[in-house]
């Protein structure tokens, strides 16, 4: 478990890293593509490249912005609850809320088992809240923070998840909603020019 959250570090640590210097970096990239590729394939993989850029800029900052929001709620809400490990917790919720859907309830568990050691009654308290932060979270804060900027669907983000949790373990649920989000943009893209392309040819 160690080693997985040293590997889950090193990811947010590099992610941050490219998006703090990401225009040097798409600078370089558009100079080495476009010294290098031939003309006929130049626009195509640049609009791949870019695409991807943008869907990692839009997930990180999205999900960034996401878990300090969540994490920030989950100690202000057991701050004025009077229950210990406030700050302890709303970190561990912050940080594990970089996993769509299924991180916080980590976090939460996380403050769940704690105070079962100090009081059940606290324990149960602390349930609730975290169920009606959770409810808040799903249907508010993550539609309009990370749902608008990475512009791909529930269903598909839950699946992301999914498949991407039983394939890499917590590195697949991570990076499984940028992954998903970049082939459903070129997918849609594909699928508006070739309905372009049909409606066209009908006329």
């Amino acid at each position: 478990i160690f080693r997985k959250l040293a590997v889950t570090g090193i990811v947010i640590v590099l992610s941050a890293y490219i998006l703090y210097n990401k225009e040097v970096l798409v600078r370089q990239i558009k100079r080495l593509y476009r010294a290098c590729m031939p003309q006929r394939i130049y626009q195509p993989l640049k609009y791949v490249l870019m695409t991807a850029l943008e869907v990692a800029d839009n997930f990180i900052v999205g999900q960034g912005i996401e878990s300090i929001i969540l994490g920030s709620l989950c100690f202000a809400g057991m701050f004025v609850l009077n229950l210990e490990y406030s700050g302890f917790v709303g970190l561990i919720v912050g940080l594990t809320a970089f996993i769509p859907f299924f991180g916080a309830y980590i976090g939460g568990g996380t403050g769940f088992f704690l105070l079962m050691f100090i009081s059940v009654e606290k324990a149960i308290v602390f349930l609730v809240f975290f169920i009606i932060l959770q409810q808040i979270e799903n249907n508010f804060i993550y539609p309009r923070v990370v749902g608008k900027r990475i512009g791909l669907p529930a269903l598909w983000v839950l699946s992301a998840v999914t498949i991407g949790g039983g394939l890499f373990g917590v590195i697949g649920m991570i990076l499984g909603v940028p992954v998903a989000t970049f082939f459903y943009i070129l997918i849609k893209e594909e699928v508006r020019k070739r309905e372009k392309l049909w409606t066209n040819r009908k006329k």
